[in-house]
């Protein structure tokens, strides 16, 4: 009889469920849920408006997928519950809940329905601007041992600074709540009742270190008083990543349509997650998550923290070794701007005409030209910086435009800026002493845009790996669920070697050119160049946002 590991990947609007055969890592079954309500940006579900920045999902859109993943997967695959070993979860960074004793949202009471606070914070949601702000104030004069593994800096997309914007917005709800979770441990407690906090997302997200712990009260005391006993709501033991939470409770097993008793791994960040997918178990690989947005996430051995870059972390990527992550927070979005709002109706005509999408026609076109025959170059912050100077205030230029600027053209030199900047997150791990000895790129656009692959290889002056599975962080979730049934089942000795029999790589290969290597070495040191002429204090898109701001 064949054996599954099963793993749930909840993203930004969907659940997947995938069901990988550990012998021979086949993916023989998946489904998907859409969440009914997808990002509350505007309102709430009855009506009531939501402040500037938020972002918010609704908690039983993740119990509802849950319930309809896995029995419609295990349908598809005609898979029985004997024939599922193992679970995994993995969830976007930093979504965090805030619940009762028993784990019910409070957003779920009648009397906090229409309260922003007790609803489910999205990994995007930049409510908690002031207050991330704040607690870097604070966090420098106290000279706070942890802020170094944060990139000397801290982003309001955190699990903590959404802690203290509750604490600190809502004192009712605050009050109420006796557990504030990240919604992938939320998840693995609902399914086996109990509490279970996960050390890569606590070490990667809420500030959470080994030797120290989380942050003292006398330093959420010192940004707000009211945020005094945030560390108190952070409820459960906290276990390595890689071991077994503990095991499916009947209630949900009656749900889901498996045994009771079925093992359950300690839940993942979505995008980390992938880093197993793609059977990177080396230290020096680094995996770059391409989509939206995009996450390098490098293996090492333990070090410190790099300034700029987003969280270093022990079991961050893969269990037993230190990771670090850097990213950009616009890739995909950037050109799908510039699709919708800047290529001209001839193209999109003529796109049809060929029965492609406008994306396909346009990187056809492109292709074509060589590096730096249009003249262009552009900076990859059409949604702020993360790394490495974590701004998320600077905006994007494309310099070099003239009327004789075809939209191929504007088209490449998008793509360019985001290779660039991922060149740039590189270069910061191994100026720290960090090598990046391989990459490996997953994700939608990898499979989709080669022209791009091409141009990492070139700039990166690497081979760039494909992941063989669309669904990276989903098969890095079955891992981990494989993995908590332990080694008498999955037959593997350790994790890595289970790493590497599950993880996938596909055949395609791409390898830098040379010419293209040396024009794009010239290329790059402007982009530099001009990352930093923009960047600077007086600088001109410094100066832009002030009059932007007075206005």
């Amino acid at each position: 009889m064949k054996k599954y590991a099963l793993g749930l990947d909840f993203g930004t609007l969907s659940v997947r469920a995938l069901f990988v055969d550990i012998e021979t890592g086949e993916e023989a079954a998946a489904a998907v849920y859409e969440y009914p309500h997808g990002v509350m940006t505007e309102a709430l579900p009855d009506g009531t408006p939501l402040p500037p920045n938020f972002a918010l999902e609704h908690p039983h859109d993740f119990l509802n997928g849950l319930e309809f993943v896995i029995p419609a997967g295990m349908k598809a695959g005609d898979i029985c519950s004997e024939q599922v070993i193992g679970i995994g979860v993995d969830i976007t960074t930093a979504t965090v809940l805030a619940v009762d004793e028993n784990g019910t949202p409070l957003s779920d009471y009648p009397e906090f329905a229409n309260r922003p606070e007790a609803w489910m914070k999205l990994w995007k949601h930049h409510g908690a601007i002031e207050m991330a702000d704040r607690m870097l104030e604070v966090a420098r004069e106290r000279k706070e041992s942890w802020l170094n593994f944060y990139g000397d800096w801290l982003s309001s997309e955190l699990f903590m600074p959404k802690a203290v914007e509750l604490a600190v917005n809502d004192p009712e709800v605050f009050a109420r709540t006796h557990n504030l979770i990240e919604a992938a441990d939320w998840i693995v407690w609902k399914l086996t009742g109990e509490v279970t906090r996960s050390a890569a997302l606590a070490g990667c997200n809420s500030l959470y270190r080994y030797d120290t712990g989380y942050p003292s009260k006398e330093y959420f005391k010192a940004v707000y008083p009211e945020a005094e006993n945030v560390p108190d709501k952070l409820v459960g033991r906290i276990a390595p990543l890689g071991s077994c939470a503990g095991h499916l409770i009947p209630e949900m097993a009656e749900k889901l349509g498996l045994l009771a008793g079925t093992p359950v791994g300690v839940g993942m960040i979505d995008s980390h997650s992938a880093v197993m997918g793609c059977g990177a178990s080396r230290v020096g690989d680094m995996v770059s998550t391409i989509g939206t947005s995009a996450n390098n996430m490098l293996n090492a051995v333990p070090g410190p923290g790099i300034s700029g870059i987003y969280s270093a972390a022990p079991d961050a990527n893969i269990p037993g070794l230190f990771g670090y992550e850097g990213g950009q927070n616009c890739v995909g979005d950037a050109l799908a701007w510039y699709v919708d709002n800047c290529v001209p109706a001839s193209y999109v005509e003529a796109a049809k005409a060929e029965g492609v999408n406008i994306h396909t026609y346009l990187q056809t076109r492109a292709e074509k030209l060589k590096p730096g025959e249009s003249g262009l170059i552009a900076l990859d912050w059409f949604n702020g910086v993360r790394t490495p100077l974590m701004d998320f205030s600077l905006t994007s230029a494309i310099v070099g435009l003239s009327v004789r600027t075809k939209p191929e053209e504007i088209y490449r030199a998008l793509v360019e800026a985001t290779v660039f900047g991922n060149k740039r997150i590189i270069d910061t791990y191994e100026e720290a002493g960090c090598p990046v000895t391989r990459i490996i790129a997953a994700g939608g656009i990898p499979m989709k845009n080669s022209m791009m692959m091409q141009i990492y290889a070139d700039v990166c002056d690497q081979d760039i790996y494909l992941c063989g599975s669309p669904q990276a962080s989903a098969r890095g979730s079955a891992i981990l669920g494989a993995a908590a049934a332990g080694p008498e089942v999955h037959g593997c000795k350790d994790i890595y070697e289970l790493i590497e029999k599950l993880g996938k790589l596909a055949d395609v290969v791409y390898h830098p050119i040379p010419e293209n290597v040396e024009k794009y070495k010239k290329i790059y040191a402007l982009y530099k160049q001009l990352s930093e002429e923009m960047a600077k204090d007086g600088g001109v898109v410094r100066e832009l946002l002030k009059l932007k701001r007075e206005a």
